[in-house]
């Protein structure tokens, strides 16, 4: 066969629209990206913080309408049972405000500023770290540690 077919008779070629076998199903990761810019944190770490504050308040939200409910009706203190209830009403609307925020708020006197080199640098740092780890552990160290030979 020829090129121009697309097959190729060299059986060192791997054809890259090959299937996955089903029992090697592989699942993606995700990776951490570098910070490479001025910015105090990344977009994930900031959708996080954001994702975290929602739950938090949305949380909050039924502890203080039962607080509401139990100092009224147990205790009969209405006005604490109000403020409660007061207090649990903007909830929702405060943590849809803060999710949908835009995170960490830029500077705009700044110039966005690429920094390829500190990129690289941390890049060599962690490399240079997974080495070091390789090269104090011991060659024969099992990679399964078995606890059945424990007394």
């Amino acid at each position: 066969m020829s090129a121009a077919d697309g097959h190729f008779d060299d059986p060192n070629t791997v054809d890259v629209d090959a299937e996955l076998p089903a029992s090697r199903k592989t699942r993606r990761r995700r990776t951490q990206r570098a910070l490479i810019t001025d910015a105090q944190h990344t977009p994930e770490q900031n959708r996080r913080s954001r994702e975290m504050q929602y739950a938090i308040l949305q949380g909050l939200r039924l502890p203080f309408i039962a607080l509401a409910l139990l100092s009224g009706f147990v205790f009969d203190n209405w006005w604490i049972a109000a403020v409660l209830f007061t207090i649990s009403v903007p909830l929702p609307w405060i943590s849809v405000m803060i999710a949908n925020g835009q995170g960490e708020v830029r500077d705009s006197r700044q110039k966005n500023v690429y920094k390829p080199a500190a990129a690289r640098e941390a890049m060599r740092l962690e490399a240079a770290r997974q080495a070091q780890l390789e090269a104090d552990g011991p060659a024969d160290r099992p990679t399964i540690i078995d606890h059945d030979d424990l007394p």
